[in-house]
């Protein structure tokens, strides 16, 4: 896994309200973490039953701030 994937796939988890269920089922649907975001604004129109309040989660920059720093310390 690349770098970006890794900090985005950190970043998902801690999102406050997707947790690692949600980042999991978000992940199997569109392959990688950094495809959830890159479709972020098209979520309503891939997955029909997703509730708004799921999409404006994702746009999260402390969990990014987070998962950069996480990736480094490791």
């Amino acid at each position: 896994m690349k770098e970006k994937e890794l900090i985005c796939s950190i970043a998902l988890t801690h999102i406050p309200g997707i947790g690692q269920t949600g980042a999991r089922n978000l992940y199997k649907t569109f392959g990688s973490a950094s495809e959830v975001f890159k479709n972020r604004k098209n979520l309503s129109d891939i997955l029909p039953n997703i509730k708004p309040k799921l999409i404006d989660l994702l746009d999260c920059p402390k969990a990014f701030d987070l998962a950069e720093k996480e990736y480094h310390f490791i």
